[in-house]
């Protein structure tokens, strides 16, 4: 008899979430699903999310130095494991804005959270607008099954995209430096 443990948990996810194939389908059966139909707390949540979030994380590290310094030294950590990124023998300097102190540096971390997670609502509210658009035009055009075209097409995107990343990610890796 077989015990599941969390790394094998965790190892399968990891397996689950970077095979183009399952990626696709994933994607393809959510794609099914239309925008409109999502309950309204969660397109509320995925519109205003994004900017609440990006000033509301620098405002808890700015809050939080404890916090903070265990993110930078995990940041340089992981900065200095990758290999594409490695420059010298000791990890590198965390980034600035990770321990950057003071009321000016905090206030624009918050204004430039904020924005950036604005930028992202604007990019949710418009591929709701799309997701819309393009079924109603697939309608016009009297495709059967539109949301299904629409599914298989974002599938089959989502898999080519996954594995022309895995083809450059290897090209990458066995190309000497």
């Amino acid at each position: 008899m077989r015990h599941n443990t969390t790394s094998d948990t965790c190892r399968n996810l990891a397996n689950f979430l970077n095979d183009p194939l399952s990626q696709g389908i994933v994607t393809g059966a959510l794609t099914l699903i239309p925008a409109r139909n999502y309950p309204h707390w969660l397109r509320q949540t995925l519109v205003w999310g994004p900017p609440v979030a990006g000033g509301a994380i620098p405002a808890y590290l700015a809050m939080n130095p404890r916090v903070r310094r265990k993110l930078s030294a995990r940041l340089a950590i992981a900065e200095h494991s990758n290999p594409s990124t490695r420059t010298g023998l000791r990890p590198q300097e965390p980034p600035r804005a990770v321990l950057s102190k003071g009321n000016r540096s905090t206030a624009s971390m918050i204004a430039t959270g904020t924005a950036i997670g604005a930028g992202v609502s604007l990019l949710v509210v418009g591929g709701f607008w799309a997701d819309e658009k393009l079924e109603q035009g697939l309608r016009l055009l009297k495709v059967p099954f539109p949301r299904g075209v629409m599914a298989a097409a974002a599938g089959a995107l989502t898999w080519w995209q996954l594995k022309q990343d895995q083809k450059r990610n290897t090209e990458d890796r066995h190309t000497p430096r």
